[in-house]
């Protein structure tokens, strides 16, 4: 008889391919993205995009994820989308998080789904790693 997968079981070992952080900035709140692996991020029209991306993609704080599960969709290019089809796309890496817009109810699903949840400190850290 097969063995029952637990949820821990289903969590990914992939390395991470971006980390996302909070940061303040003259007293806006901004959301970044910085990569840890460049192959990943293709350039294409007016910004870089991060495809496919799988669970354990992302490093994120919680703060991170819940910023995108309250972000709404703006139509228009906005500096920042998570797209439907598990697809990131932005022109610059600082995006104020009241321009952020998130396509639909499952793309803050499925960005969830992708992080690799960690403590602000372990965040930041990387972050900051040259």
């Amino acid at each position: 008889m097969p063995r029952k997968k637990d949820k821990e079981s289903k969590k990914s070992t992939r390395k991470p391919v971006a980390v996302m952080a909070i940061r303040k900035e003259k007293g806006k709140d901004f959301l970044i993205i910085r990569a840890l692996n460049e192959k990943r991020f293709k350039m294409h029209g007016f910004g870089v995009f991060l495809k496919n991306i799988k669970p354990g993609d992302i490093l994120a704080s919680q703060s991170v994820i819940d910023t995108v599960k309250n972000g709404r969709y703006r139509s228009g290019v906005c500096p920042m989308e998570i797209f439907n089809q598990n697809t990131i796309g932005f022109c610059t890496q600082w995006v104020p998080i009241a321009e952020l817009s998130v396509h639909s109810a499952d793309a803050k699903k499925w960005f969830e789904d992708c992080c690799v949840v960690r403590g602000k400190d372990e965040v930041d850290k990387v972050m900051d790693a040259e």
